[in-house]
C-alpha cells in the first residue's frame, strides 16, 4: 500500500504525517482462494506530536471481515513507523509489521504533475 507520495524521506512537511491518524487501514485476506473473505487485519496509527507515528495492529476473523466497523483483537500495539529508509520491522506472536516509506512500484513525476495544473 502506498501513501502521501508527498511525503519525501527525510524531509516531511511541517506536520506531516505518513499515514492519516484518523483513517483505518484494512488488508482483507482470502487464504482459501474461494474469493471470500477469511481475516483481516486493521491497522491505526498515532498522532503523535514529536513527529513519530506508530501502529496498532488488530485481527478481525470470520466472514463479515469486509463490513465489519467493529475492531478485534489486538495483535501489534504502538509498533514503530519507519521515519527514514532504514525499515524498523516489529515481530510478535508470529506477526511481523513493516510500515514506512519505501520505493513506489509505479513511478509518478510529482513534480511535473504539479507544474501541469
Amino acid at each position: 500500500m502506498g501513501v502521501n507520495p508527498d511525503v519525501v524521506p527525510g524531509v516531511p512537511p511541517p506536520g506531516a504525517r505518513p499515514f492519516d491518524p484518523d483513517a483505518r487501514y484494512d488488508f482483507i485476506i482470502d487464504a482459501d482462494g474461494d474469493a471470500v473473505p477469511d481475516s483481516a487485519f486493521r491497522i491505526t496509527f498515532s498522532n503523535d506530536d514529536a513527529g513519530r507515528q506508530t501502529g496498532t495492529v488488530r485481527r478481525l476473523a470470520g466472514g463479515d471481515v469486509a463490513i465489519s466497523s467493529g475492531d478485534g483483537p489486538t495483535v501489534l500495539h504502538d509498533a514503530p513507523v519507519s521515519p527514514a529508509t532504514e525499515p524498523l520491522i516489529t515481530a510478535e506472536g508470529g506477526i511481523a509489521f513493516f510500515a514506512g516509506r519505501r520505493s513506489d512500484p509505479s513511478f509518478e513525476d510529482l513534480v511535473g504533475r504539479r507544474n501541469n495544473f
